[in-house]
């Protein structure tokens, strides 16, 4: 099968555990020919991306997604399928693809990462449940008012299958018009279990960093929909009486984060190559994303491979993933207190911390990738 990937990132070189790459990837051992579309922007953070490029066997093209080269790339090229990734707001190109289905006939799947990132429903994205959900926000059809509305919600009404990873997303879904036989609850999210079967030595990461103290993680963007400041603040709870370091991985610096953790033993690592990242879990007492929202959260799926106990928020969607006292601890949102009490549990309680350790093994080989990518192909196959 010929297949196109269309989003809005995902195929760099430095990025090796995005979805869409890992699933394109997978597809390509199965005998597939796969091609991806992403955007020019991510060459102006990662320098070495070229316009046109192979990596794991993919061929890559990246397109300005203010303009239509990615719909005429797509009428021009005999693709059995097409999977588009993100709306218009996140990848342009997912829109323009699908827009070639005016003009040719081709399959066409569309995987949705997390609804509630979308400015036209969700009045504040960085807290999508503070304030009423607009159902009316989707634009189906093309009008002169609202055609940036339309463009952006294309990849979703033009599918002939969509892909919500959650029972959560697609009850959601349902409510702004996408029909339900249209639709297949799908993690288009998977782990490499390979690179996690020997994991590091013990301490390599802190040797490596001059890590002298035990620590809490963070992996992630620290924008304020992950929930950076509620750790900040559960970390002076717990560093008053526990002799911790807090370390935020991630490849963006934010001044108010850094502001806000100015009064307490905090480290940021900046962006970390994936061997240094596996180690960083490894060598972590816990990891703790007190997020207010995910799609589905793959940085979950990266702890559990590596044996690291996790903390993270009670919010629809993890919840499917994740079972409180069995894979993980869930507290309630942007709360620190509860958050700085579930630390001490893991760091009091060592049965705890390994029967998390345990289930959360067992738990993430249900997402490993040969599995994820067999169950996308058969809907390949089947989309009508």
């Amino acid at each position: 099968m010929k297949i196109l990937m269309a989003t809005c990132g995902g195929f760099v070189r430095q990025m090796e555990s995005w979805s869409e790459r890992l699933l394109a990837k997978e597809l390509v051992k199965f005998g597939h020919e796969v091609s991806a579309i992403t955007t020019t922007s991510v060459m102006k953070i990662f320098p070495d991306a070229k316009k046109h490029e192979f990596i794991d066997n993919i061929e890559v093209f990246r397109y300005n997604p203010y303009y239509p080269r990615a719909m005429f790339h797509a009428i021009k090229n005999d693709y059995d399928m097409i999977h588009t990734h993100f709306p218009g707001y996140m990848s342009g190109n997912s829109s323009w693809v699908t827009l070639s289905k005016k003009f040719k006939d081709v399959k066409i799947v569309h995987t949705v990462h997390g609804l509630y990132h979308d400015p036209f429903i969700i009045k504040n994205v960085d807290d999508p449940f503070s304030n009423p959900i607009n159902y009316g926000g989707m634009q189906k059809s093309l009008r002169p008012w609202k055609s940036g509305n339309w463009f952006c919600h294309v990849p979703i009404f033009g599918a002939d299958m969509v892909l919500p990873q959650s029972r959560f997303e697609s009850e959601e879904l349902k409510k702004f018009g996408v029909p339900e036989e249209k639709m297949r609850i799908v993690p288009t999210s998977g782990i490499d279990l390979e690179k996690y079967k020997n994991l590091p030595k013990k301490g390599s990461f802190q040797k490596k960093y001059s890590i002298e103290k035990d620590y809490v993680l963070f992996v992630g963007q620290p924008i304020k929909r992950k929930g950076p400041e509620y750790l900040a603040q559960a970390m002076k709870i717990i560093q008053k009486k526990y002799d911790m370091t807090l370390v935020f991985v991630g490849y963006k610096r934010d001044r108010e984060l850094e502001d806000l953790c100015k009064d307490i033993d905090v480290m940021f690592t900046g962006f970390l190559s994936e061997a240094d990242k596996i180690a960083a879990y490894c060598d972590a007492s816990v990891f703790c994303l007190p997020t207010l929202y995910e799609g589905f959260g793959l940085i979950f799926l990266e702890a559990m491979a590596s044996g690291c106990p996790i903390i993270t928020t009670n919010t629809p969607g993890i919840s499917e993933l994740i079972q409180h006292r069995k894979h993980a601890l869930l507290v309630r949102p942007k709360n620190s207190a509860d958050l700085a009490e579930a630390i001490k549990s893991i760091l009091n309680n060592t049965s705890l911390r390994s029967k998390l350790v345990l289930n959360a093994s067992r738990r993430v080989k249900d997402y490993s990738w040969p599995k994820v990518a067999k169950e996308i192909e058969t809907i390949y196959e089947n989309v009508k």
